[in-house]
């Protein structure tokens, strides 16, 4: 069985604007330091991701599986590449 990957930051934004919401405007709601829901769509925050699905109305283990085991409980620690920040655009690529 093909293992299930995480939303990706683009499809969590799309998802709170749905909503009618921003990684910002959550933050002031929940009065959470800033960037802490949108640090939180792309490394593990367990405050952020608490927030993010809250407001989506889904399990975080939904929205971020390899932070999850199989029962939804939050892995103990966390894997490294979890806290790693994924290059954007092709960043840290050797040039053609």
């Amino acid at each position: 069985m093909a293992k299930k990957q995480d939303l990706s930051i683009a499809k969590i934004r799309y998802l709170l604007s749905e909503t009618g919401y921003s990684f910002t405007a959550l933050d002031r709601k929940y009065n959470l330091r800033t960037q802490v829901c949108r640090n939180a769509a792309e490394c593990a925050n367990i405050k952020g991701e608490h927030v993010i699905a809250k407001t989506l109305k889904l399990h975080p283990k939904d929205i971020w599986p390899s932070r999850y085991d199989a029962r939804g409980k939050r892995l103990k620690p966390q894997p490294y590449d979890n806290y790693i920040k994924k290059p954007i655009f092709r960043q840290g690529l050797k040039a053609a």
